[in-house]
Protein backbone atom coordinates (compact mmCIF):
# COMPACT_ATOMS: atom_id res chain seq x y z
CA UNK A 1 0.00 0.00 0.00
CA UNK A 2 1.46 3.62 -0.81
CA UNK A 3 1.79 6.19 1.31
CA UNK A 4 -0.38 9.40 1.50
CA UNK A 5 1.57 12.55 0.54
CA UNK A 6 1.56 15.64 2.42
CA UNK A 7 -1.15 17.26 0.65
CA UNK A 8 -3.66 14.10 1.24
CA UNK A 9 -2.78 14.15 4.79
CA UNK A 10 -3.84 17.98 4.97
CA UNK A 11 -6.95 17.16 3.25
CA UNK A 12 -7.77 14.46 5.12
CA UNK A 13 -7.19 16.03 8.57
CA UNK A 14 -8.62 19.86 7.67
CA UNK A 15 -11.44 17.45 7.17
CA UNK A 16 -11.70 15.93 10.32
CA UNK A 17 -11.44 18.05 12.53
CA UNK A 18 -14.52 20.34 10.18
CA UNK A 19 -16.87 17.66 11.29
CA UNK A 20 -15.81 17.31 14.56
CA UNK A 21 -16.25 20.99 14.80
CA UNK A 22 -19.50 20.85 13.72
CA UNK A 23 -20.69 18.10 15.65
CA UNK A 24 -18.87 20.14 18.89
CA UNK A 25 -21.16 23.56 17.30
CA UNK A 26 -24.05 21.92 17.07
CA UNK A 27 -23.89 20.11 20.68
CA UNK A 28 -23.28 23.41 22.69
CA UNK A 29 -26.10 24.45 23.87
CA UNK A 30 -25.77 28.13 24.44
CA UNK A 31 -25.14 28.99 20.53
CA UNK A 32 -28.06 30.48 18.53
CA UNK A 33 -26.89 29.31 15.18
CA UNK A 34 -26.63 25.93 15.77
CA UNK A 35 -28.23 24.28 12.74
CA UNK A 36 -26.60 27.08 10.00
CA UNK A 37 -22.85 26.52 11.32
CA UNK A 38 -23.45 22.77 11.78
CA UNK A 39 -24.46 22.30 7.82
CA UNK A 40 -21.63 25.06 6.73
CA UNK A 41 -18.73 23.10 8.58
CA UNK A 42 -20.12 19.42 6.93
CA UNK A 43 -20.33 20.71 3.60
CA UNK A 44 -16.04 21.79 4.01
CA UNK A 45 -15.57 18.49 5.95
CA UNK A 46 -17.00 16.92 2.88
CA UNK A 47 -15.22 19.27 0.08
CA UNK A 48 -11.58 18.18 1.60
CA UNK A 49 -12.99 14.66 1.49
CA UNK A 50 -13.78 15.18 -1.91
CA UNK A 51 -10.39 16.75 -2.32
CA UNK A 52 -7.93 14.03 -0.85
CA UNK A 53 -9.75 11.56 -2.59
CA UNK A 54 -9.10 13.43 -5.91
CA UNK A 55 -5.71 14.60 -5.14
CA UNK A 56 -4.81 10.57 -4.53
CA UNK A 57 -6.10 9.23 -7.62
CA UNK A 58 -4.26 12.80 -9.11
CA UNK A 59 -7.82 13.64 -10.81
CA UNK A 60 -8.02 17.27 -10.53
CA UNK A 61 -9.90 18.81 -8.31
CA UNK A 62 -12.03 21.50 -10.47
CA UNK A 63 -13.42 21.91 -14.14
CA UNK A 64 -12.29 24.69 -16.38
CA UNK A 65 -15.47 25.81 -18.31
CA UNK A 66 -14.57 26.98 -21.41
CA UNK A 67 -16.22 29.84 -22.98
CA UNK A 68 -17.30 28.89 -26.72
CA UNK A 69 -18.22 31.93 -29.08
Amino acid sequence: MRRLSREVKAALTKARESALLAVETYNRPGTVFRSGAYIVLMVIAWTALFHAIFLRTRAKPFHVIVKRE
